[in-house]
């Protein structure tokens, strides 16, 4: 994030509110959670990732549910970096969640993670909401995708996730399930899909 949306998430967390941010890669995550300790004074920033050793890592888990889960108390903010080891399985309740794009059932994965419970959420954030950082524009017709398109090697998965993002302000669900999965995995390509999108496909 850059440092407008640092300092909204820390306002966010100074309010209340439990952050969720899911990076896709290690070192994204390490850095964003230092960053953001030196911008955050009293406001606890956690660093979650697979990288740990097992015993540290279980821990690191524990520590996380009984901080973001469903038993945790509310009433102080809190900001977990995190990688996609929270993709599934944790039973995690954030007030606001922000994730790197990834492909749409990932995406799908991340946002269980939102609004998970029933519960009083601080003022701003009474409706699920949902931030998907986007790859810097290049001006070409393909994004930059870096080592996110190694992580996620099937382009014309994050290509079109980040087409139906963009062009969505709000989603609903539970139809938005079946519509964007299909669209997103449809064999064919599209007229205005770049070479690169479907040299990838082929391959």
């Amino acid at each position: 994030p850059d440092p407008a949306r640092c300092e909204e998430i820390i306002a966010a967390a100074r309010a209340g509110a439990l952050v969720g941010i899911v990076c896709n890669l290690v070192n994204d995550a390490q850095g964003l959670a230092e960053r953001l300790r030196g911008l955050a004074d009293t406001i606890p920033v956690d660093l979650f990732h697979a990288r740990f050793c097992f015993a540290d890592r279980m821990a690191r888990e524990e520590e996380v549910i009984a901080r973001y889960g469903k038993m945790a108390p509310r009433g102080q903010g809190r900001i977990l970096v995190a990688t996609q080891v929270i993709e599934q399985s944790l039973d995690l309740d954030f007030d606001w969640l922000i994730t790197q794009l990834c492909p749409v059932d990932l995406l799908f994965q991340r946002l269980g993670r939102l609004h998970r419970h029933p519960r009083t959420r601080p003022t701003g954030f009474e409706s699920a909401r949902c931030t998907v950082l986007m790859p810097p524009a290049t001006g070409e017709t393909m994004p930059d995708y870096g080592l996110h398109g190694v992580v996620y090697d099937y382009l014309r998965v994050l290509w079109r996730t980040q087409g139906l993002v963009e062009g969505h302000a709000v989603v609903d669900f539970p139809a938005a399930y079946r519509e964007w999965i299909e669209t997103v995995y449809g064999e064919q390509p599209t007229p205005e899909e770049p070479a690169a999108v479907t040299r990838t496909a082929e391959r």
